[in-house]
């Protein structure tokens, strides 16, 4: 019994400290690559659990690896555009200038009585009051309405120009250039975030 008790103290304090390392966060919040961290690392601890004739080093290495996985695609495929697009996904729009998009909402499953819920959950029962819905990479919605300021367009993220962004918002490459310069920004490498809202631009340095 005392052996079942250590192993389950292990097991819990390297799961904890694993979890920890990665910065999960809610399930809610997930992205699908983090469900599944968090989903198989539980399932790898169960198994010194359900015998004691399986080592427990068995339990510690594949949480170990799990751990060297999810650091790998955070700081290396996260890193490219392409990679984080396949990773994240993107935000999907199920409402444009107060229009629903039938087409992406069928693509992404969402029915009018689940988009309906959610705008009462959030306060917005009146669909005529909003200008845009997004579906978010972690599968929340984003709404604004009508009285409220445009939608900030992300244009560069960490160090990366949004070609796409840029195009969608109808930003001119010039126009961001001539910004950045002015703000005594020569590359955007510098650059951790920068967005346009109501025709201005805002950015955040990068850390030295």
């Amino acid at each position: 019994m005392h052996i079942i008790f250590i192993r389950t103290v292990i097991l819990y304090l390297a799961v904890f400290l694993v979890i920890r390392l990665m910065g999960k966060r809610q399930v809610g919040e997930m992205q699908p690559s983090e469900l599944i961290v968090t989903i198989m690392t539980a399932d790898i601890a169960t198994g010194p659990l359900e015998s004691i004739d399986t080592p427990l080093f068995n339990g510690l290495v594949p949480l170990i690896a799990m751990l060297f996985i999810d650091s790998f695609m955070i700081f290396g495929i996260l890193k490219t555009r392409i990679g984080r697009r396949f990773i994240t996904g993107k935000p999907s729009f199920l409402m444009k200038d107060g229009v629903l998009q039938e087409k992406e909402m069928k693509a992404q499953r969402i029915s009018l009585s689940d988009l309906h819920e959610e705008l009462r959950s959030q306060g917005h029962p009146l669909l005529h009051e909003i200008n845009t819905i997004i579906l978010e990479t972690n599968g929340q919605m984003s709404i604004i309405c009508k009285d409220n300021s445009s939608l900030p367009v992300n244009v560069i993220a960490d160090g990366l120009r949004l070609h796409e962004n840029l195009k969608e918002g109808n930003i001119a490459e010039k126009w961001l250039d001539t910004e950045l310069k002015k703000n005594g920004i020569v590359s955007d490498k510098e650059v951790f975030l920068a967005y346009v809202s109501d025709g201005s631009l805002y950015f955040h340095r990068k850390e030295q």
